[in-house]
């Protein structure tokens, strides 16, 4: 379906009905359809007060440079002392520390103190806690969420909260900090009841950003928008065709912020923690075939992945698919890789699709499956028809190899999109049928050269984005998406950078369209939930990088992954070899076809650079001639550059309001000092400007009363900015 779609057309498929589900088994194959119509929503009011347990702090500067390490904390308490309040910036782009203390005279009931906890909306940048004198925690990052456990807690009061703060950069402070109890056993809350009674909480079409709906306040952390972010639910009734009884039926969340928990009909599905990676449920077992159904959806944005805006909802699509018990497999089902000849001339190709077919059903199957391929223009060129038996409950996979004489390559100005065609046939009869769109083309990073599209140099073009747009914040509509993409290349931009999380599936579709280059980014390194990886991060899992990769490594546009962004503690340490060596083996045994990257900035050649297949270099540009003489066999690009703060039509700058001037003056990251040295290089294969947007969260320079960037070519609704025409000078945009 056009996913620019009329929003009448989105709501009659949206809503599912019984009359538009009632399938015969003798007919009937896969069904798909969006399930974003008629969502019931309620805001639960209570879980975001209060905002902030601790009304103020006393902070002073030490005399000297105090040690982190220490066990008790090494001050003198004799220096002169000043106030401040959550998000209050009290160094003023002074680098060096502060420290803050608050006593704190509150009664916790002993059952619940082993599970309590104090929760650190973000300490900007680095923190150390002590608590009643004992050192508990060291914490780095910037704006990134921490829990610290009440080890020696004294009931009886007063209790000494030490928090020394180290800022490396910019303004610097302590926001939120609020008691949390540790959740217990999901049990079964009345709101996940079919019976219960919605019929006053709001009905929502998603996508749907609830935290973007709440009042601005300085008592919310200004690193994430300044914002409450609380927790709701989501209700959403529907009929099932008793034809479907005997088939597959699961539901696809395409994106929930964050830490879903899912009940059907009153059972309890699971949960799934990341807000950036889509994740499915099986509702065969509970559903009711020939009547009412309910799906029930907890979420709970408090719970962060990151240091930006992250907004919170089902926000990306849902989807509802009935289809025959054997069917093409829901998750990287098919995988389409080409060879391609005379890319450069008059090219041929060789396609090839990895096909698995699952059986859900307990008895043996006897099956084929047809694989056609289609070109630009839907017209058939080639097809093959495999046999396959499959067991019970087993999955089975071909590999046909399909030939295209007459290639039509995808290029930035050609993006010609191909599609693979898989059917599966049981007695003749086709019971199911997946499309799979890609594209036929080369990519090829050199050291030398930089990259490759075709066999011919293309310089990256880019530019860093989060998933954040004007009053919709991360629930963005598809057309927003293309909107977003158009604008970018409006100004010669050739190539996006997916910061720092997975991507909506309709936004990489829209590359795919229009010819845009992509940098596809995971959130987490190794198997963590924090902002950032520590040394002891597990690298075992993985899951959400799996689901990443299989999800999206048929899209042309994608032509490289990266494993991570920033990752202070271990792009310098012998654990970002192990991390890394994980992650890369597990992109290339999923997908050989692109090459593994990291956004780093720092440890380059050492640790985990060294286990990856192309170099991104966040700023330091004056370091990317010493690392290329240096790795003369290593391909390196901009992987962030060029952080200029400027709002649109102000030539002044006023702290007050906000503003900083539109000149490119303010700071060292200019555009024009960043560009040129990516541009005069051929080795560099280009860069990633940190934005084209401005977006929520991360106010800088400024704190409150800011609560977005100024970061972006574009502003906060994709109006140009002056360094937009600056870029299209560069880069030749429309």
């Amino acid at each position: 379906m056009d996913p620019d779609m009329a929003s009448s057309e989105i709501a009659r498929w949206g809503g599912i009905t019984l009359a538009l589900l009632t399938l015969t088994t003798a007919t009937a194959q896969r069904v798909h359809r969006r399930f974003d119509a008629d969502w019931k929503f309620k805001l639960e009011a209570a879980s975001i007060v209060p905002a902030n347990d601790i009304a103020e702090w006393s902070w002073w500067v030490p005399a000297e440079k105090p040690d982190p390490n220490a066990a008790t904390p090494p001050l003198a308490r004799d220096q002169r002392r000043s106030k401040a309040k959550a998000g209050d910036d009290v160094f003023h782009g002074r680098v060096g520390y502060a420290w803050f203390e608050t006593t704190i005279t509150r009664r916790i009931e002993p059952t619940k103190l082993s599970r309590t906890q104090l929760h650190f909306e973000s300490v900007d940048d680095n923190a150390t806690v002590w608590l009643n004198g004992k050192r508990l925690l060291h914490h780095e990052g910037w704006n990134d969420p921490f829990d610290i456990s009440l080890t020696g807690w004294n009931n009886d009061g007063p209790n000494s909260l030490l928090v020394l703060v180290e800022n490396t950069a910019g303004p610097g402070g302590i926001g939120a900090v609020r008691f949390q109890e540790l959740e217990g056993e999901i049990g079964r809350p009345p709101e996940s009841n079919p019976g219960f009674d919605d019929s006053k909480w709001r009905t929502v079409h998603l996508p749907h950003d609830y935290v973007i709906e709440g009042p601005f306040a300085p008592e919310f952390d200004p690193g994430h928008g300044a914002l409450a972010r609380g927790t709701a639910w989501y209700r959403k009734s529907f009929n099932l065709p008793k034809d479907a009884s005997g088939k597959s039926v699961w539901v696809d969340f395409d994106g929930a912020f964050s830490d879903a928990h899912v009940w059907f009909n009153g059972a309890y599905l699971g949960s799934h923690r990341s807000g950036y990676t889509g994740f499915r449920f099986d509702l065969q077992k509970f559903a009711r075939f020939g009547g009412r159904n309910v799906l029930s959806v907890h979420l709970d944005a408090r719970k962060t992945e990151g240091w930006w805006y992250e907004g919170g909802g089902l926000y990306r699509h849902v989807w509802l698919t009935i289809a025959d018990p054997v069917h093409v497999s829901p998750l990287g089902g098919v995988f389409v890789t080409t060879k391609v000849a005379n890319v450069t001339g008059k090219p041929s190709a060789v396609v090839t699709g990895q096909v698995s077919v699952d059986n859900t059903a307990s008895t043996p199957r006897s099956i084929s499956v047809r694989t056609a391929l289609l070109n630009p223009s839907g017209r058939q060129v080639a097809v093959k028809t495999t046999a396959l038996k499959l067991a019970g409950k087993q999955t089975g996979v071909i590999m046909p190899a399909l030939g295209e004489p007459a290639a039509k390559v995808w290029s930035l100005e050609h993006p010609w999109l191909y599609s693979l065609r898989t059917q599966v046939l049981r007695d003749g009869k086709v019971v199911d049928e997946l499309d799979t769109p890609f594209g036929i083309r080369t990519i090829r990073f050199d050291a030398a050269k930089g990259f490759l599209l075709n066999e011919r140099p293309v310089k990256l073009k880019g530019t860093c984005n989060h998933q954040d747009f004007a009053g919709v914040g991360i629930g963005m509509p598809d057309s927003v998406l293309t909107w977003r993409i158009r604008k970018l290349q409006s100004m010669g931009s050739n190539a996006y950078r997916c910061s720092h999380n997975e991507v909506a599936t309709e936004l990489l579709d829209a590359c795919d369209r229009l010819g845009m280059l992509v940098m596809d980014e995971n959130r987490e390194m190794g198997d963590t939930f924090s902002g950032k990886a520590s040394p002891s991060t597990k690298a075992v899992e993985l899951g959400d990088l799996r689901q990443e990769v299989l999800r999206d490594r048929n899209h042309p546009s994608v032509i490289m992954w990266s494993i991570g962004n920033e990752e202070w503690a271990v792009q310098t340490d012998p654990a970002g070899t192990r991390i890394g060596d994980a992650m890369v083996g597990l992109v290339h045994a999923m997908d050989p076809t692109r090459p593994v990257t990291a956004a780093l900035n720092g440890g380059h050649g050492s640790y985990l650079s060294k286990t990856l297949d192309l170099e991104g270099f966040n700023y330091s540009p004056g370091e990317y001639e010493r690392y290329h003489a240096g790795h003369l066999t290593h391909p390196m690009f901009a992987s962030e550059t060029a952080s200029t703060t400027t709002t649109r039509g102000i030539y002044t700058t006023d702290k007050t309001r906000g503003y900083v001037p539109a000149y490119d003056s303010d700071g060292t990251d200019t555009a024009q000092a960043a560009w040129e040295p990516i541009a005069r290089e051929p080795y560099n294969a280009g860069g990633f400007v940190w934005t084209g947007f401005d977006y929520k969260g991360e106010p800088t320079p400024y704190g409150w009363p800011c609560v977005n960037s100024h970061f972006g070519i574009l502003d906060m609704a994709g109006f140009p900015k002056d360094l937009f025409y600056y870029y299209k000078a560069w880069w030749g945009g429309a």
